[in-house]
């Protein structure tokens, strides 16, 4: 076995670098020399975002590389630091922070250090959280509106409030991501590149003034929370479609549905949150959040914060509070009015007092005494109101305590009762069958009813709590009960649907009534992805329509069969006809012209008629050999190639994945795709021997000595380097290092997307020589689309074999067991020369050894064809670029481009590579041990 002194996952052939925002990085290396990769946590428009170790300061943080073609345009940073001091000042709890803006002076990259927000995205959350009460929804949004009020008071706008921006922990903390500055840079990155940013927000949530090209302030967030709300509370957005001219006319004009079942007041409020009109929104995020929760305008103080309201009548200490506040009143008028009383008299009896010194001394004396006397009723007046209140501040307690006492005697008996109905529906769910997911709802209720079991126990005595999650629980059985129950519908009628597909096959449907065929198959995996997502009523109607459907394709192919059996003996019996017909003229004109012409004559018709008649012998003979379409051949003359090649007909299909798929990557984008032309594809990858054949004897160990001998520089492993130096070796060393098993039934690899389109151009030099290829066309790769067809083969599923992957760990998916070599499983019974494959990651099976095998290793897909997922990656036709959503008919990639694609998986990378849909791309001069390809006879381009 050779020596492996490298790591296998920083093999060349890797997926393609990001398209936006510099060089995808691996765990382990560093990123300003003080932050260590632990791992990749996704890839976005604006490039890669990757969780670190920050080594100086001892703890995690998330660092995102910003796109090239803004790092390097010093007038577009100059933008985005001035935005970035204003952002990094936002500090809230519910705002994940940006912590720093650096620059790589090696690269003079620039890097957005920010905070680790732990959890999964708000949309997951929901996904994983189906039956989450109000409570739990409105306390997430809660925290959203306090993070979006504290922005807009520090003059901040978010222009991209989603689902996908906001991080929900597994205690409900929120963390609210993607703040200005992230803005600021889609916005620079749309200026100086091609690339699609999101600087206008999200289209579902975008405002109706952001649809006209308006200024944004907080009132576009305030409507792009409420559309969240709207979402979270309902499922689905207030306005939405794939057509932005459509979509944009909703918003604008069309009005706000009421979501079912929502409280009115609730309703109300998301219908002025999502008002076309800025002015007619709630001022705040917060604001909105108290007409969510009910809070009356009458109980709002002038800072947006609720009041509490006035207690009920009785003793409490408010009304003792109001009772004093009279009586001090009440003192204070009489007092008052002594006073004034007193006052009028003396000022009465003034000039008296001037001639009576005497009477003036007596009454100054009565004044104080009567001051003293109104001092001792008021400190007595005092000390009743104390004693009064002090009475009614104890009667309060007591009636309190009273109120609290029997509110807990009702909560107990309320939850009491509410829990045995719970322990009924228990056991009716538990008779429930735990397949089609219905066990992690299950699951999901067991752990409800643990919460509440946990409140009812008498030493926490939270009795509301509790029946309040019990009443949830009753709910959430019932709901279950009536799903399994469409669920048990739903199989009755999939059985029937089944059924009518089996007798539609025994008519030949496929073949007489394909139309009728395709509409009964999409409306049976319309039911069947119906019933896989729990869409159970509309599965079971979907699979009684495919039943009828069914049934009518047995009428059609019947009645299409005959017809053609029919007008096929009609066509012979007048071929029969025409034929004598001819002969008898035949006959005629010669005897004919036997008698007219003379010899000469004669001679010379003769000798046309037979240059004529050769003619036409050798275009019939040229014809007789061309490939008839719909049949699999052989080449296997004159040169021994033996190359089976297999027939794949017309179709449409749809390429790329679901974003449900596991180990789905962004550039997999669904879209539906037709091939007006049906092709032949090689029943295997290219074989050492078929290459050796073609390529003049050249064999593996001569396409390793040209890996050594390349002097190019290829970006390998995050640096520019020649091949040979990423392998540590030299261009004197033997190549058989760099070689596998030398085996004629192996795929050929180290092969260039150069040489492979060599290798195609012989064999059609050869073939049309032999007068063996179709007019139009050419042994040639095949497309990406042509690829994925035929990998495909018209299944639907995430794999040929019908099955969806799973997969359990990096190089450990089970599925691919019967169809794939793979990282996984590549060392099993593996004898020969090869690499340490021992340091892969999560391996399905243990093994040390493992390079290219032998092809027909593993099953086939439905159209014969062998390892196309697996063994070495395959090399396409077309230029790597993303593709859309809109149909598409005979693609062939972008017109141009850096890097050429190539499809399948291979023996040493990881289970998410090894599906139809994944996409890779590498420079067309690259040569590798795990790339090699297969032939395509198809249409000339």
């Amino acid at each position: 076995m050779a020596e492996n002194d490298f790591s296998i996952n920083d093999a060349p052939t890797m997926k393609p670098e990001p398209i936006s925002g510099g060089r995808r990085l691996a765990a382990g290396d560093t990123i300003l020399g003080r932050y260590t990769v632990v791992r990749e946590l996704g890839e976005g428009g604006m490039g890669v975002v990757y969780q670190c170790l920050d080594t100086v300061g001892g703890v995690e943080v998330a660092v995102k590389g910003l796109p090239p073609e803004v790092s390097r345009n010093e007038d577009e940073m100059d933008d985005i630091r001035a935005n970035y001091q204003i952002v990094r000042k936002l500090r809230h709890p519910n705002i994940a922070g940006v912590a720093t803006l650096e620059k790589d002076p090696d690269t003079s990259d620039y890097y957005l250090v920010m905070d680790l927000a732990a959890g999964v995205t708000l949309k997951r959350w929901a996904r994983h959280h189906p039956g989450a009460d109000l409570a739990a929804k409105l306390a997430i949004l809660r925290q959203v509106a306090a993070a979006l009020d504290y922005a807009h008071a520090e003059k901040v706008i978010h222009r991209d409030v989603k689902p996908e921006n906001v991080m929900v922990d597994d205690d409900g903390r929120v963390k609210v991501l993607d703040f200005g500055l992230a803005a600021q840079i889609r916005s620079s990155q749309s200026r100086t590149s091609n690339s699609v940013t999101s600087k206008g927000g999200t289209p579902g949530y975008k405002s109706p003034e952001q649809w006209l090209g308006r200024p944004q302030q907080a009132p576009a967030d305030v409507y792009a929370f409420g559309v969240m709300a709207y979402w979270l509370f309902s499922g689905r957005l207030p306005f939405d479609g794939d057509d932005p001219t459509v979509l944009g006319h909703a918003v604008l004009s069309a009005p706000v549905e009421p979501i079912p079942g929502l409280p009115a007041h609730m309703n109300a409020a998301l219908v002025k949150a999502l008002a076309k009109v800025p002015e007619d929104r709630f001022s705040s995020c917060s604001a909105f959040m108290d007409a969510l929760e009910g809070r009356s305008a009458a109980h709002m103080g002038d800072s947006g914060r609720a009041v509490a309201p006035r207690p009920p009548q009785g003793g409490s200490r408010s009304h003792a509070t109001a009772k004093l506040l009279l009586l001090v009143i009440a003192l204070v008028l009489a007092v008052a009015g002594g006073w004034w009383h007193y006052r009028q008299e003396q000022l009465r009896k003034q000039p008296r007092r001037a001639a009576e010194p005497a009477r003036q001394k007596a009454t100054t004396d009565k004044a104080k005494r009567n001051a003293e006397e109104v001092s001792r009723q008021k400190e007595a007046t005092e000390e009743a109101k104390r004693k009064a209140e002090e009475e009614d501040r104890q009667k309060a307690l007591a009636e309190l305590a009273r109120q609290k006492e029997e509110s807990e005697r009702i909560d107990k008996a309320s939850a009491t009762e509410i829990r045995s109905e719970a322990l009924e529906q228990q056991s009716a769910v538990r008779d429930i069958s735990d397949e089609d997911g219905f066990k992690a709802k299950k699951d999901d209720l067991a752990k409800d009813f643990a919460r509440a079991d946990a409140l009812f126990d008498e030493r926490e005595k939270c009795w509301s709590d509790a029946a309040l999650l019990f009443t949830n629980y009753v709910a959430g059985c019932k709901a279950l009960l009536t799903l399994d129950g469409e669920r048990r519908t739903a199989l009755e009628t999939r059985t029937k649907a089944g059924e009518a597909k089996d007798g539609a096959e025994k008519a030949e449907a496929e073949t007489y009534a394909l139309t009728c065929w395709r509409d009964a198959v999409r409306l049976l995996d319309s039911a069947n992805a119906d019933f896989a997502r729990m869409q159970f009523v509309d599965a079971a109607r979907s699979f009684a329509s495919a039943e009828r459907q069914f049934g009518v394709c047995v009428t059609d192919a019947q009645a299409e069969k005959k017809r053609q059996e029919d007008a096929a003996a009609q066509a012979q019996a007048e071929k029969e006809a025409r034929e004598r017909a001819e002969a008898e003229a035949r006959e005629r004109a010669e005897a004919e012209a036997r008698e007219r012409a003379e010899a000469e004559a004669r001679e010379r018709a003769e000798a046309e008629a037979r240059e004529r008649a050769e003619k036409e012998a050798r275009e019939r003979e040229l014809r007789a050999k061309w490939r008839k379409e719909g049949e699999e051949f052989t080449i296997n003359d004159p040169y021994g190639l033996y190359m089976t090649m297999k027939w794949c007909p017309a179709g449409s299909f749809t390429m790329g994945s679901p974003a449900s798929e596991d180990g789905r990557d962004t550039d997999e984008t669904q879209h539906q795709v037709t091939l007006t032309k049906g092709f032949w594809l090689g029943q295997t990858e290219v074989t050492q021997g078929q290459w050796k054949k073609i390529m003049n004897g050249e064999t593996i160990i001569d396409l390793a000595r040209k890996v050594l001998q390349d002097d190019t520089e290829y970006m390998i492993a995050g640096k520019k380097q020649m091949v040979r130096d990423f392998y540590k070796k030299s261009k004197y060393d033997n190549p058989t290092s760099l070689c596998g098993d030398v085996n004629d039934n192996a795929p050929v690899y180290n092969v260039s997307w150069h040489e492979a389109v060599e290798f195609c151009r012989r064999l059609t030099q050869r073939e049309r020589a032999e007068g063996r290829i179709p007019d139009g066309y050419e042994y040639r790769l095949p497309t990406e689309a042509e690829w994925e067809y035929a990998c495909r083969a018209r299944t639907t599923e995430s794999l040929p074999n019908g099955r969806d992957i799973r997969i359990l760990g990096k190089n450990n998916a089970p599925a691919l067991d019967d169809i794939a070599w793979y990282g996984g499983n590549s060392s099993v019974g593996f004898k020969g020369r090869g690499w340490d494959t021992s340091n892969l990651p999560e391996k399905q099976y243990r093994g040390e050894g493992a390079a290219p095998r032998e092809v027909k290793g593993k099953q086939p897909n439905n159209w014969g064809l062998f390892d196309m997922i697996g063994n070495v990656w395959e090399w396409c036709g077309d230029w790597y670029g993303n593709y859309g959503y809109e149909n598409q008919t005979d693609p062939d990639g972008p017109a141009e481009g850096a890097l050429r694609v190539f499809r399948g998986g291979c023996w040493d990378y990881d289970a998410r590579c090894c599906r139809p849909a994944n996409r890779g791309g590498s420079v067309p001069g690259i040569r590798d041990r795990n790339l090699g390809f297969r032939v395509a006879l198809a249409p000339r381009h």
